[in-house]
């Protein structure tokens, strides 16, 4: 924590802080640290992490991190990375329908080579989830029906 601390006032300094405090319990501090880093460089995609959203949803920041994800699309409205991190972000905390929303308008964008990849392939198994669980309620309502 000290060679975070010694980087005064600055993105990665904030960053590894938040890490540090996430990885110890400390889900508000670890949350205010987030912010902070996301403050100082806003159109960084490395901030925007599932460390990022399981400090939000421990800390009970769930409004406060949508604001902050919804701001990050706005500010880089042609990446699939944003779209992905929401659809992330309201699937993990039971928003279906925002999740659906958000994943598919990240994989209608061209993903990011390397970086939105693995949320990419996040939105993909989401959906098949979503097509699995479909067919199994159309398949179990047509077999309710012929008892």
């Amino acid at each position: 924590i000290n060679s975070a601390l010694t980087v005064k006032n600055s993105w990665a300094g904030y960053y590894e802080v938040a890490i540090f405090l996430g990885n110890t319990g400390n889900w508000k501090l670890s949350w205010e640290y987030y912010k902070k880093a996301i403050e100082k460089n806003p159109k960084f995609k490395p901030s925007y992490t599932i460390a990022f959203v399981n400090a939000a949803i421990k800390s009970g920041n769930i409004p406060k991190a949508e604001n902050i994800i919804e701001n990050y699309i706005k500010l880089t409205p042609d990446s699939a990375y944003g779209y992905l991190f929401a659809g992330y972000f309201y699937n993990e905390i039971k928003d279906i329908e925002k999740a659906k929303k958000y994943f598919a308008l990240g994989i209608s964008k061209n993903p990011d080579a390397g970086f939105s990849l693995p949320l990419y392939e996040y939105a993909l198994e989401f959906f098949n989830h979503l097509k699995m669980n479909n067919e199994e309620q159309i398949t179990k309502g047509i077999l309710e029906s012929l008892e």
